[in-house]
Order: C-alpha cells, then structure tokens, then sequence
C-alpha cells in the first residue's frame, strides 16, 4: 500500500492511481451544499460534480507528470484524497526552472478547465435563464422555458460550482505554502540564494501569512459559498499546521533524495 488507506485502481498519465477513503469526504461537503434542489435533481448534482471534481484533480496531477515526462524525469504513482492529491516525481535531480514548470503545470491545467467551465457556463446561462427567451426571440427564434424547471437550475449552480472549485484549486494551489505547488515553486527560487533549510523556513512563513489571507479573501470574494465552509476551514487549518511543521522542522521537507510530492 503506497499510501496508508488508499488503493490502487486503474491507472491515468501512464502511472498508477491510488484512492484514498477521504474521497468520500467530496460528495458529503457537496450534499451540504445542493440538498435544497431535492432528491433525483440533487443526487444527480452530486453525483456529476464529484465525478468533475476527482477528474479535475486527476487531471491536475496528470499535468504534473506529464511536464515531469516533458523534462526527462518520471513519475510512480498519482495518489488522490478528499482535499485533493499529489503526484510522486522521480527523485532525479532538475534544474530551477524543470522544478517551476513542473509545479506550475498542475495550477495550469485547472485554470483552463475553469475556463473551459466558464464557456459552457455562458452557453447554458443563454439556453436556460428565462431572459434568454426574449435574446433570441429578437431573432424570430424560441427556446424552451428549460430554465423554470428544478433541473435548468441545477444546471447552472453545477456549472458555477465547477467553475469556481477548478479557480480555486488553481489560485490556492499557487499559494506560497506547503505542500502546494506554489511553495514548491517559492522553495526552488528561495533555494537559489540560501540554504536549503532557510529556503523551507521562509516559504513556511510566507504560507503562516498567506493561508488565513487566502482564506480571508476567498470569504469576501463570496466563493466559499460554493464550497462547504467546514471543508474550508479544515483545510485552512491543515495548511496551517503542515507549514507550522515546516517552520519548526524544516529537515522534515529536505526530501528532495526520497522523491518528490507534487500536489
């Protein structure tokens, strides 16, 4: 077992997948928030976006090891659990900017989803929202009042919610923070300058500041509405608690000859 609690399950990018039982958690955080649109229109919401939402994390560690394969250095596994994932890299020594395109990949991959999402999501706004209606009827055309039904709506908070979880895996990923690939990234160009120890310290401090920022932020900005606060807030706390290690035990990250652990 690679990881404790998770098995292995098929196999994505050409390496195995490991399922972690935390997956479960997706679904749980999602059925807080679609409970009102009922049992049939809900549980298919659910269903899809958790669905969606391990696919997008599936393949935002595919693009980390495909930007590994991309510079020469392969990977043994792709793990996923219920706050995302991470992909075992080879540990083959990279230069600086090998270690940045491989981080940034990940982040990458789920911005183009979001943005992918965002297309579909103007489609389906046109096609369903009763004001639709009277945009196309200035053409002399009709559309059917989907949008009145239980399921139009479904529709659209499904699109919005994928749209807005793939921003924030996307964004939060990039987070001076560990283990997210935006400390990864702070680590490589800290480690130009010092020591490998102190660049794990200060990419530890700049997380302790940027997490409760991000989180601060995230709440103002009103996307947390389309994720559970509870899951949030954990995760928050995780972060918190991984960089604090780091900051107290910064050996701890020096895993560099172990193999490395994209997220």
């Amino acid at each position: 077992m690679l990881v404790p609690g998770s098995d292995r399950y098929g196999s994505f990018a050409g390496v195995p997948v490991h399922w972690h039982g935390t997956l479960i958690l997706i679904p749980l955080f999602l059925g807080m928030q679609f409970q009102r649109f009922g049992v049939v229109a809900g549980g298919l919401l659910i269903l899809v976006l958790t669905l969606a939402l391990v696919g997008s994390i599936l393949l935002h560690e595919a693009a980390h090891v495909r930007a590994a394969r991309h510079v020469g250095v392969g990977a043994r596994a792709i793990v996923l659990h219920g706050f995302g994932g991470f992909a075992l890299i080879d540990a083959v020594p990279m230069p600086p900017m090998h270690r940045i395109l491989v981080a940034l990949a990940g982040p990458l991959a789920n911005l183009a989803l979001a943005l992918a999402g965002y297309g579909l999501l103007q489609i389906a706004e046109f096609a369903l929202v009763p004001a639709a209606s009277e945009r196309v009827g200035a053409y002399g055309l009709t559309l059917p009042p989907l949008a009145r039904s239980l399921g139009g709506n479904a529709v659209l908070a499904g699109l919005k919610t994928f749209v807005t979880l793939n921003l924030l895996l996307g964004t939060v990923n990039l987070l001076p923070a560990f283990p997210l690939d935006g400390g990864a990234i702070v680590r490589t160009l800290a480690g130009l300058r010092l020591a490998p120890a102190q660049a794990v310290r200060v990419t530890a401090v700049l997380g302790l500041v940027s997490i409760p920022l991000a989180g601060h932020a995230v709440g103002l900005a009103g996307l947390g509405a389309s994720i559970s606060g509870f899951g949030a807030f954990a995760l928050v706390l995780l972060l918190i608690a991984v960089n604090g290690w780091a900051l107290w035990q910064p050996a701890a990250f020096l895993s560099d000859e172990a193999g490395q652990a994209l997220e």
